[in-house]
């Protein structure tokens, strides 16, 4: 499923849709030992197992692991990472993290031979991945 297509989907907060189990959107990639952040919850935690609608989440608090929707989770990002845009208007970028705010990550783009710029983009609606 296209992301744009999962988060229209998701933003409809349709009571059956918002407790739908879907697949990952197509341009998005998580691995087992990422950090997320699991917006139901406001929690952080670190991905145990990949699977097709959901992921088993270990809570940083202690609290054990968790089986989370894809539609309640996104990366965790923190300043310095580097990072690529997947999806969208700005897929294929790339750059660092410079901070976020309000789930809209900072991000100065790599552009070889320009000036870097920065680019504000929303977390929870355009993946980016580490890399």
């Amino acid at each position: 499923m296209p992301t744009n297509l999962f988060y229209l989907l998701h933003r409809s907060h349709h009571p059956r849709l918002l407790v739908s189990k879907f697949p990952w959107p197509l341009e998005w990639t998580f691995e087992e030992g990422e950090q997320v952040f699991i917006f139901s919850l406001d929690k952080h935690g670190i991905i145990k197992v990949v699977g097709a609608d959901t992921a088993e989440v270990e809570l940083d608090n202690g609290e054990g692991v968790a089986s989370i929707l894809w539609s309640e989770l996104h990366k965790h990002f923190t300043p310095g990472d580097f990072v690529e845009v997947t999806s969208g208007s700005l897929q294929g970028q790339t750059g660092w993290v410079d901070g976020v705010k309000d789930q809209t990550a900072s991000i100065v783009q790599n552009i070889v031979g320009k000036n870097n710029d920065l680019s504000n983009i929303k977390v929870s609606g355009t993946p980016v991945s580490t890399t």
